[in-house]
This record gives structure tokens, C-alpha cells and sequence, in this order.
């Protein structure tokens, strides 16, 4: 079951990178030559390709949860900064129905929470995009509170409600309600359970209070940073950014990306040539092993400065290969890119790579991390 919703969400994420960077190839060379509908039609199928990914992953965590083989780390978070991004991820999609999404806090002093900060943010957009999915006028508020041991954020509609006949369907899987809702077939049915599963992965539980025809409100319950609690340090840069070592000034190709998807590699590969780049392209593990060995060899550079790694490959994964290149070639900058909730890679495996992300591998995302090692142009 799990394994087969791995598989299947390839397709999609592949079809999600390559019309987000059709998008961007529109906004930035072709935009003054191609009609508005052109713009339209490619954010609609990016849109699309996002929306099905989110059920396949909806999917795909049912299965983590069934089996018990969901890990979350946990580490400071930002109570304020988590609030204010998922706002924005849905800003459009509130303004699409003329919707105010507020964000209401009752301290003034910062708030931290303990929590797994991809996790914590899937419940909360799930939260949001349900209240705005069932609400047709009227605003929609975020309020944070906080207690001694806990903090609570609360997503507030003025919705068209739960019945009460229906409450108790509300946390399982599977399972929709029954009154004619706008957009009611669409989903898994599986949001709402896997939220609150989460939740209670982080020590948390989901709360809440609804009246049919005047709106519901959903609140999360989370624990506060614990006291003396460990803060994430950053590891040291492989490469040393000085002077010397500011831009690489051969002609080589600095860059490595490593896929077993074709059309993963063909959008990183586009991506670069946007902003002025080529990379060396490997098609699974052992070849990319192959190349970094090869690229030792040479005379004026000898590594990559950075290797894009997936992480499953047929006959030698991202990990694998990752051990074998710092063996061959230690000063390279390996960066993991995953299918997978990046937050939820063990930690072992996490220490392999300078950082890991998960797919799909946006531009500006790209940017950030050629910036991070000093290899973006200008």
C-alpha cells in the first residue's frame, strides 16, 4: 500500500515541476509574447498537479500512520512566523472568494512551540484551506493564545458549520459528510484524521466547536519549548568562502544533479540556464559515484562544488552514493533532494548532506541554495 502510493506520486511532482518552471519561463522571458491566457492555462495545470500531489501525500501519510512508521523530529518553532507563512500559502485562494484570512494574537511577546515545523504547518494549512473551502462569506481569523504548558491556535469561520449528527464523523478516515457542501467531493477524506494524528505524534490534540450555519472553530493544542532545549547549529561549509574561493573561475561545470526521473533532471537543467548556469547531469547512484570519481581526475577543478542528490534510486540511492562521493571528493557540498517530507528523514541520514529539501525543486528555492554556496551569478 505505502510503496505503491510512492510510486504513483512521481508522475505528478514531475508534472508539477515542469509547468512551475514553465510559469517562471513565462514571467521572465516570453511573458511580452504570449497571450495572458497562456499564463493562465500553466498556472492551472501547476495548480492542478499540486492539488493531486497533496492527496497522494494525504494518501501516503495514511500509510506512514497505519504501519507506525511516522518519526517526527521536533525543534523550536517560531509560533508567529509558522502563523503568518501558512496565511500567505492561502492568501490567493481566500482572495478567490473575496475572503479576509486575520491573523489575531492575544500576546506580545514571542511564542515558541515544540513541534515538527512541516507537520505543524500541514495541520495548520489543512485547517485553512477547509475554512475557506466551506465558507462563502463572511472572514475567516487565526487566533494564537498561550498558557503556562501549551500554545493554542485556532482557525475561526463563519461557515456553513457541522451538524451535530454529523460531528462525530469529522476525525475519520475516509469519511466525508453528508450535506450537499460546495466542493465537497473533492479531497481524500483523510485531512482532518491525519491532522490530528500528527498532532498527537507532537505531544498535541485538535479541539473543536461548530454550529451548523454560523461556522466552526478548529484549535490546535501544542506544547511550549521545553526549558534548556537543544537549538539546531548549522554545520560548517565544506568549502570556505573567502576571497580566494569567492566564484569558480574555470569553465567547468560546477554542479551535479543526480536523478533517475528524466524530466526532474530536464527542469533542474532549465532552471540553471535561467539564471545563466549548466550542470553535469547523472542518471542514478553509481553513475553519479562514476563522475564525481572522474571529475577527481581533472586538473583545474577536481569536485563539485554541489551535487543535487535524489534520494531513490534504483541500484544505489542518494545516501549510498553520498557516502561513496565524500570518500572520493569530501570537499563536495552534497544537497539531498526528496520525494519524501525532508523533516521526516532520520537524522542519521539527514547528517550525510549539508541540507535536505523535498521535491518539487522550485527556482527560488534553487537560488537560495546556489546563494548558500556562493555560486549564484552576479
Amino acid at each position: 500500500f505505502f510503496f505503491f502510493f510512492l510510486m504513483i506520486r512521481r508522475p505528478p511532482r514531475s508534472t508539477h515541476c515542469i509547468s512551475s518552471a514553465a510559469s517562471d519561463v513565462y514571467k521572465r522571458q516570453i511573458q511580452k509574447y504570449v497571450p495572458s491566457e497562456g499564463k493562465a492555462y500553466v498556472e492551472l495545470a501547476k495548480n492542478s498537479c499540486y492539488m493531486l500531489s497533496y492527496q497522494i501525500n494525504d494518501l501516503t501519510d495514511y500509510g506512514k500512520i497505519t504501519d507506525s512508521e511516522l518519526i517526527l523530529d521536533k525543534a523550536r518553532i517560531s509560533l508567529e512566523d509558522t502563523v503568518n507563512e501558512c496565511i500567505s500559502l492561502v492568501s490567493s485562494q481566500a482572495k478567490g472568494k473575496r475572503l479576509a484570512v486575520k491573523y489575531v494574537k492575544t500576546t506580545t511577546s514571542p511564542v515558541n512551540i515544540w513541534a515538527n515545523s512541516r507537520r505543524i504547518k500541514q495541520v495548520l494549512l489543512n485547517l485553512l484551506t477547509n475554512a475557506i473551502k466551506f465558507t462563502q462569506r463572511g472572514k475567516i481569523e487565526v487566533i494564537s493564545r498561550s498558557t503556562d504548558t501549551e500554545a493554542l491556535i485556532s482557525v475561526k469561520d463563519t461557515g456553513l458549520g457541522i451538524k451535530d449528527s454529523d460531528k462525530h464523523k469529522l476525525f475519520k478516515e475516509f469519511s466525508m459528510l453528508d450535506d450537499h457542501r460546495p466542493m465537497n467531493s473533492n479531497g481524500t477524506g483523510l485531512g482532518l484524521y491525519i491532522s490530528l494524528k500528527l498532532a498527537h505524534k507532537m505531544q498535541g490534540r485538535i479541539t473543536f466547536a461548530s454550529a451548523h450555519l454560523k461556522g466552526s472553530e478548529f484549535t490546535v493544542h501544542l506544547p511550549l519549548e521545553p526549558p534548556g532545549a537543544a537549538v539546531n547549529v548549522s554545520k560548517p561549509n565544506a568549502f570556505p568562502l573567502g576571497p580566494d574561493s569567492a566564484k569558480p573561475k574555470c569553465k567547468c561545470n560546477h554542479i551535479l544533479a543526480v536523478d533517475d526521473t528524466e524530466a526532474n533532471l530536464v527542469v533542474i537543467k532549465g532552471m540553471l540556464r535561467l539564471i545563466g548556469m549548466e550542470c553535469d547531469m547523472a542518471r542514478n547512484g553509481l553513475e553519479a559515484v562514476e563522475m564525481a570519481r572522474k571529475k577527481k581526475k581533472q586538473r583545474c577543478c577536481s569536485a563539485y562544488r554541489l551535487i543535487l542528490m535524489d534520494f531513490h534510486m534504483p541500484g544505489m540511492n542518494g545516501p549510498e552514493a553520498t557516502e561513496k562521493i565524500r570518500k572520493i571528493a569530501g570537499e563536495s557540498r552534497v544537497v539531498g533532494v526528496t520525494g519524501d517530507n525532508a523533516e521526516d528523514i532520520p537524522e542519521e541520514t539527514r547528517n550525510l548532506f549539508e541540507t535536505v529539501v523535498s521535491k518539487p525543486l522550485a527556482l527560488d528555492k534553487l537560488k537560495e541554495i546556489l546563494r548558500s554556496h556562493n555560486l549564484l551569478p552576479g
